[in-house]
């Protein structure tokens, strides 16, 4: 409403020179738009306009008030909201006020007389040209009618070239009751801006971790289909392109220039494409599609239908892997993506850069080493290692030693964890720990465990590496002793690097957990033999617990 202020300053300081007749300017200035009867602008029987109207009627002064419509018929078209609209109407009050002010002054030549004066045209434009109004004022004594021609000039003096309603201003002239009505004569055009295109996708962005279970509390690590496989010329996702913007225009025949929609980010990665249409994208090998960063990719995929054995020999693979038999004894196979075995896992070494699947389970023997970047699960785990970033998930774990950097849950199937060191960074989920024999079972809450692991094994690496290249430097002095020390300093220094973000991690996990302590033991039953450990306090369970919830409580590690 600044520029309505304004305005209305501009207007009292040049009325300023003659007295006005009543009080109308001020109220009409003072009293805002009627809301409560749509958009219309009422004038109070004291104001001028009101005054013309009972003379033109001849009338005495009456206590009618005056109510015009601002609206044109099809007010959909109308190209304003509810704020700028309401400052517009209140201009326009105003403009109106200000001109039956002049109209009456000149009429007025005594109590008894009016002077003779032609019709006369208001006009009036919005401030950002985009309305224009037209209202007459009736002829006073022998004055004339207006004609259409002076109704078009008076359109030509406020620039109005565009948007007019010829049919209603043809009508006009012929219509005796036009007077004290107003009526939308030009209506400009808004500009239309288009619309951003955008990509609607084929494949999730984000795989949900979720394990169906059935009715008897069963997990079902197949259908976690954490490889989603993809053949060549198969549709990533569409691409919706971006439309032109429409250019609108001003009733002065002004230009509104008009935005054209953006074009979208396409996720294009590795082995993808852009349809030659461009409405697609698509994969160009076979694979495993993947969303990573800001764009999908199509990782290359090992298939193995049956089972892996010495016999194969161990696998490297850049990409994922999926082995639809068992992966036996004396084998290792490393992967940089997903690893999904759909049978058994024996005393072997695996390692993926992402997710460890196996839908049947892992007997360890003692000697099986399972290491995921990300996640791993398992119908079971028995006697063996386990590495993992993130979660660990198994129907039943026995006799394992496992790391986790997330948590560790065993609330499916049978839910138990038996024996064995179990260590994670937040909580451990169970139906039952321990058990009736009191087999020795302990549980580790708080750092990284994952990290410190491989914190331990890097410095283990670094006192071999430093061992070598002292040999190595009191060895004779050739050209492959020095090479071969380059190589082992360059080796440790990699290590130390290593060693260095390992302890930044491990810092701001010991900050995080003291900020917030989520660290926890929570089972529907605990039993004698069970150990939990957090920052070195120790809390024994000596008696079958049940419902039970152990944590870190006010420095002392017990029930919760």
């Amino acid at each position: 409403m600044d520029l309505c202020n304004k305005v209305i300053s501009r207007f009292f300081v040049s009325s300023n020179k003659e007295q006005p007749l009543n009080e109308s300017l001020e109220e009409t200035i003072c009293n805002s738009i009627d809301t409560n009867s749509g958009f219309e602008i009422i004038f109070s029987p004291e104001n001028d306009i009101c005054r013309l109207r009972d003379i033109y009627y001849d009338k005495s002064q009456s206590d009618t008030s005056l109510c015009l419509n601002p609206l044109p018929q099809n007010s959909d078209c109308f190209p304003f909201n509810i704020e700028n609209i309401q400052c517009e109407l209140s201009l326009l009050k105003l403009a109106i006020s200000v001109e039956a002010n002049k109209r009456l002054r000149n009429m007025l030549i005594n109590s008894d007389k009016y002077a003779d004066l032609d019709e006369e045209v208001f006009v009036h434009r919005t401030c950002n040209n985009m309305v224009a109004w037209i209202m007459f004022f009736p002829p006073s004594g022998n004055g004339k009618s207006i004609t259409l021609s002076q109704i078009n000039n008076a359109l030509e003096d406020k620039k109005i070239v565009y948007g007019i309603n010829t049919e209603l201003l043809n009508s006009l002239p012929e219509n005796h009751d036009r007077y004290f009505k107003l009526y939308v004569v030009a209506l400009g055009t808004p500009a239309v801006n288009g619309k951003d295109g955008y990509v609607v996708d084929h494949y999730p962005r984000e795989i949900k971790n979720d394990i169906d279970v059935d009715e008897l509390a069963q997990a079902d690590y197949i259908t976690l289909n954490l490889v989603l496989n993809i053949k060549c010329g198969d549709v990533i996702c569409d691409i919706v392109p971006p439309t032109k913007g429409i250019n609108g225009c001003t009733i002065t025949g002004k230009t509104i220039p008009a935005l054209n929609g953006s074009d979208p980010e396409i996720p294009k990665g590795r082995n993808t494409e852009i349809s030659q249409d461009g409405l697609h994208l698509i994969s160009t090998h076979i694979g495993h599609v993947e969303f990573s960063g800001n764009e999908f990719q199509v990782n290359p995929i090992l298939d193995i239908e049956g089972n892996v054995n010495p016999l194969i020999g161990n696998i490297n693979f850049l990409g994922d892997i999926h082995i639809h038999g068992d992966v036996c004894c004396g084998v290792s196979i490393r992967a940089t993506g997903n690893i999904q075995v759909d049978g058994v896992i024996e005393a072997c070494i695996i390692e993926a850069g992402k997710n460890i699947v196996v839908s049947s389970g892992i007997q360890g023997q003692n000697s099986a080493i399972i290491k995921a970047h990300k996640c791993v699960y398992a119908k079971y785990l028995e006697n063996c290692k386990v590495y993992a970033k993130e979660d660990v998930y198994a129907d039943c774990i026995i006799g394992c030693n496992i790391y986790s950097n997330g948590s560790i849950k065993a609330t499916t199937g049978r839910g138990a964890i038996i024996g064995g060191t179990i260590c994670s960074s937040k909580e451990v989920l169970a139906n039952s720990i321990g058990s009736k024999t009191e087999k020795i079972t302990s549980v580790l809450l708080g750092g990284l465990p994952c990290d410190d692991c491989e914190r331990q094994e890097i410095i283990e690496e670094l006192k071999e590496l430093n061992l070598e290249i002292q040999k190595l430097e009191t060895a004779p002095d050739t050209v492959q002793t020095r090479t071969e020390i380059s190589k082992l300093k360059l080796k440790t220094y990699v290590a130390r690097m290593k060693l260095e973000i390992i302890d930044k991690d491990l810092r701001n996990a010991l900050n995080e957990q003291t900020i917030k302590d989520k660290r926890c033991l929570i089972c529907d039953s605990a039993y004698p033999g069970t150990v939990v450990s957090i920052d070195f306090k120790e809390f024994h369970i000596n008696r079958i617990e049940q419902n039970c919830r152990i944590g870190m409580l006010n420095g002392c590690v017990g029930r919760l």
